[in-house]
């Protein structure tokens, strides 16, 4: 009986793995990355002072926030003349609270993934959606059997898929989370920071040097040239299936994040996902019975670079807490 038992489990985990394979080619089938050659790539750079970069096997550029260290934004980059600072915490997440690692009882506790959208760019540390949707819920949400609610952010600027899986497995999984809600965006499946960190610093240098097409590039819409320069490289170098192969990696990182996940799984894009994105996210989802993804819930309030403002935070802090509210929270009164 128990040798039935280990083939079941050995003959399911084949058949799950060759499905996984399956779709991955379908997705890789599927798109086409033209589109990311003319188009600017936006991620907010961050500075090297803010950050340390602990080693991970097999991540060449891996990095996370300085714990208790300030990250400050300089906003003259979108026309507005005053810099905004961040507190980190003690575990590197731009915070205003450090939280105790073991869950206490009776405290419901959300983990936020993503990139600069999620951690704050451009915003002070209370401005940010997770330090917005943390008070709403404790000044909205009045449960018999939840004392406190906690949202934890765990987002950095400049991540993409593969960066956030490891973030998770670093940080997200010891806080043991009821809910992680992921703000994703089409950058998160078409770009491999471990292929183009190294490019970037070579362009910003560059480009440094030259303000005027600094300038320029940015006048016409490319906030962070560095990263689009980056990109359009490696495709030169590797050829158009670069884009393609990233996708089907990137993919495969979400698949397993979310077979880490234990707790409901959120997933909602900050912009419009092409069809062909959204369909590929619907097809892991339904891999996972504790996944959700929500659509994009509109235009909101944005700086001059796309990332949303005190007021676009406050859009999706609410987005966040409507769904929460009507779908996932076991709050009994």
């Amino acid at each position: 009986m128990h040798t039935n038992k280990k083939l079941l489990f050995f003959v399911v985990c084949i058949a799950q793995f060759a499905l996984i394979y399956f779709l991955l080619q379908v997705i890789v089938k599927k798109n086409s990355f033209s589109h990311r050659l003319s188009g600017p790539i936006m991620l907010t750079p961050r500075s090297i002072e803010s950050v340390i970069f602990p080693f991970i096997s097999g991540l060449k550029y891996y990095y996370e926030p300085k714990p208790l260290g300030r990250t400050v934004y300089d906003l003259s980059i979108v026309g507005i003349n005053k810099k905004v600072v961040q507190t980190i915490n003690a575990d590197g997440l731009n915070e205003r609270y450090d939280y105790a690692v073991e869950k206490p009882i009776g405290t419901y506790r959300i983990v936020a993934l993503g990139d600069s959208f999620t951690e704050g760019a451009l915003v002070e540390t209370k401005d940010n959606w997770t330090e917005q949707l943390e008070d709403i819920l404790n000044s909205s949400m009045h449960c018999s059997n939840i004392s406190k609610f906690e949202v934890l952010n765990l987002g950095v600027a400049g991540y993409d898929m593969q960066y956030s899986l490891e973030r998770f497995k670093r940080k997200g999984i010891r806080y043991s989370p009821d809910v992680v809600l992921f703000l994703t965006s089409q950058d998160d499946y078409d770009f491999s920071n471990e292929l183009l960190r190294g490019k970037i610093q070579k362009y910003k240098d560059m480009l440094a040097l030259d303000p005027v097409r600094l300038k320029t590039l940015r006048e016409e819409g490319d906030m962070y040239p560095s990263y689009t320069l980056a990109y359009q490289e490696l495709v030169a170098e590797q050829g158009e299936t670069t884009g393609e192969q990233m996708r089907q990696r990137e993919f495969g990182y979400l698949n397993e994040l979310m077979n880490l996940v234990l707790g409901k799984f959120i997933i909602m894009p900050y912009n419009p996902l092409p069809e062909t994105i959204k369909e590929s996210i619907f097809i892991f989802s339904a891999m996972h019975i504790n996944t959700t993804y929500v659509p994009y819930p509109g235009d909101y309030d944005r700086f001059k670079d796309q990332h949303p403002t005190v007021k676009g935070h406050s859009f999706l802090a609410t987005q966040f807490f409507n769904y929460l509210k009507s779908n996932t929270i076991p709050c009994e009164q």
